[in-house]
């Protein structure tokens, strides 16, 4: 890949060349950086967040994450019998093109007795980037209701 434009192949051609890159031992701000581009897409919905996104995700640490998610899958990790007694003010707000299944803002309503559920339309994982004005009026919608 020296000297070619990772960009010219496809987002999934250059995830996987940057996630190889990092596993194998190159963890400079560049490889990480890059990694993000290829990942942000997945993430925002407006295009124009792609770069903060890809800063963000240099703050990660995806074999840690990694970690985490393959333990929670060998334990069957559910909390949902915790959550059911949980009677404060809940909002869920899920964008409708997020990576995560709109399934899984259903079931945490389900699980939250005292919990309302909003699904952005044009809104991917990050719902105050892509719908801010709708996101920012449920919040505070949240926080001053008595």
């Amino acid at each position: 890949y020296a000297g070619k434009n990772i960009n010219a192949g496809s987002v999934e051609d250059s995830l996987n060349y940057w996630v190889d890159k990092i596993t194998k031992g190159d963890t400079s701000y560049n490889a990480k950086y890059r990694r993000g581009l290829a990942l942000a897409p997945a993430y925002v919905f407006d295009k124009k967040y792609i770069p903060v996104i890809a800063e963000r995700l240099t703050q990660s640490n995806s074999q840690l994450n990694g970690l985490i998610w393959s333990d929670m899958i060998k334990m069957n990790f559910d909390c949902f019998s915790k959550l059911i007694n949980f009677q404060k003010r809940v909002l869920i707000i899920q964008g409708k093109q997020d990576i995560i299944e709109e399934k899984t803002a259903f079931r945490a309503h389900e699980a939250f007795k005292n919990s309302k559920i909003v699904l952005l339309d044009n809104c991917k994982h990050y719902g105050w980037l892509d719908s801010e004005t709708i996101y920012l009026k449920e919040v505070e919608t949240l926080i001053t209701q008595k």
